[in-house]
């Protein structure tokens, strides 16, 4: 590990990287006293590029460039300006690996909620995504596979890495934010973990990674990201949305995830005297968690209708 400083020589002190006139990289790394004597006081590593974030690495060479230039003319404060690199070399089976690792500017947001925004909801097999317009009505829906169970970790990364760039482009195109929810997967897992075959495709179904894949593309593609509070969303959108606008279930979560983010009223028809699960029987919604303090009918009577149980 070489760790990078922004006041050191390309923003490193043991491991100098020069650009080359055909944008590869070239560096010299330093090596440590006793193997000087051996190979010599630095070795040289040509022709480097890498597969991701070269452009970022390119950018803050060019930014520890311009310090060196501000030191020399004595003009402005050179402290100002830098960017600290820090590399990594990793030995595995195939050979030696080199990771770099720098801070990335804020990108130039390109979406808004002023339109409207994208929501999606995250389920085993599939996303489902909502488009909606500012006063939260759905405008556009569709589902894109994500088929994980099977499959090793190489084939589920890629699969994921297409689902989500799928969705940024979306985002992007129509020019407005994301919203996904908040969830704990552990607690998810956790509630599962009773029943084999959901834990087993809880398992392959990666939620941690979805959302880092959509965390880091919405900031590489300049899409704002939001995530709020999943109580409730499935429920909603069965019992509200779905019949009425012609949604899946899982659609109708994600325009319930959607309109959270505005604030939207989320109280239930007035003509159900209950909520049924789907399964036979009837739900008892409980206590949100901003109210956890209070008696646990204190929802179902602010929402003007009874709930039963079974």
């Amino acid at each position: 590990m070489c760790l990078g400083s922004k006041d050191e020589t390309s923003g490193n002190q043991s491991c100098v990287a020069t650009i080359q006139e055909d944008g590869k990289l070239t560096i010299r790394l330093r090596l440590p006293d006793a193997l000087v004597p051996v190979f010599g006081k630095h070795v040289p590593i040509s022709d480097l590029f890498f597969k991701y974030g070269h452009t970022e690495i390119l950018a803050a060479l060019k930014e520890c460039q311009y310090r060196n230039t501000v030191q020399k003319e004595k003009k402005t404060a050179s402290s100002d300006y830098g960017q600290a690199i820090s590399y990594r070399f990793v030995r595995d089976k195939k050979g030696w690996r080199l990771f770099a690792s720098t801070a990335i500017s804020e990108p130039t947001w390109e979406t808004s909620t002023r339109c409207g925004v994208i929501g999606v909801d995250i389920n085993v097999d599939h996303l489902a995504v909502i488009e909606t317009d500012r006063f939260g009505n759905p405008l556009s829906k569709q589902s894109i596979p994500l088929q994980l169970y099977g499959k090793d970790k190489n084939q589920s990364l890629a699969e994921i890495g297409n689902a989500c760039a799928q969705i940024i482009q979306i985002a992007k195109e129509s020019k407005k934010d994301l919203v996904i929810e908040k969830l704990d997967f552990k607690t998810k897992k956790a509630y599962l973990k009773g029943n084999t075959k959901y834990r087993r495709m809880l398992s392959s179904f990666a939620y941690s990674t979805i959302i880092q894949h959509l965390k880091s593309r919405a900031f590489r593609f300049g899409v704002t990201l939001h995530q709020v509070h999943p109580a409730f969303t499935s429920l909603f959108g069965r019992i509200k949305f779905a019949k009425r606008y012609g949604l899946s279930i899982h659609q109708a979560a994600a325009l319930c995830i959607a309109r959270r983010l505005f604030g939207f009223s989320e109280r239930p028809p007035g003509y159900l005297n209950n909520i049924p699960d789907d399964k036979g029987g009837y739900i008892t919604l409980t206590v949100p968690e901003r109210n956890r303090s209070k008696h646990g009918w204190t929802y179902l009577l602010t929402s003007a209708f009874f709930f039963v149980t079974h």
